[in-house]
């Protein structure tokens, strides 16, 4: 009886091995734990990417917001009222994320006495679990940057338009 393929997860999931489970049924388990160890270092990076950009963000957002309030004009309101909202989405993005790690007084209790490629095994188990909750947080976390963007795009077009109507005013 085949199994429908329909049914079996994506190739990109893990799946739970048939047959034996334990250490002599790892022989890939430095590779795997390797190649992991790119990826994770991969997901820091991106993580402090998406920090560095949405501080560049909320920084040129405060100062939008800043020089539409000083304009004094009620049409660069609007702008400033869209550079604060951009601004608070940026702010989200840098709130600190949560790095989950594993605790080692309680590896060491656990696991010291245990055989070292089941431990290394639960590790980079317990590893990529918190990459997974991690890489979802990412996930919102740049969502929120492109609309803190766009936003962003949208009070500096709203109070370009406001100082614009401005000398205009003093023009005529």
């Amino acid at each position: 009886m085949t199994a429908d393929p329909r049914q079996q997860p994506p190739p990109t999931q893990a799946t739970a091995p048939e047959g034996p489970v334990g250490p002599e049924s790892w022989p890939s388990l430095d590779v795997v734990r390797a190649e992991f160890n790119i990826e994770a270092a991969s997901q820091d990076k991106r993580g402090d990417t998406l920090d560095s950009r949405a501080g560049t963000v909320l920084g040129f957002s405060g100062v939008l917001a800043g020089l539409a309030l000083n304009s004094k004009s009620p049409w660069a309101l609007p702008g400033a009222l869209v550079a604060a909202v951009a601004a608070l989405l940026a702010a989200g993005v840098v709130w600190p994320r949560m790095y989950g790690t594993i605790g080692p007084r309680a590896l060491t209790l656990e696991y010291l006495d245990k055989p070292a490629e089941a431990t290394k095994r639960k590790v980079l188990d317990t590893r990529i679990d918190v990459y997974e909750k991690n890489q979802a947080q990412l996930k919102i976390k740049t969502k929120r940057l492109r609309w803190a963007i766009r936003l962003l795009t949208a009070a500096v077009l709203l109070v370009v338009g406001a100082l614009g109507i401005l000398l205009l005013a003093k023009i005529i």
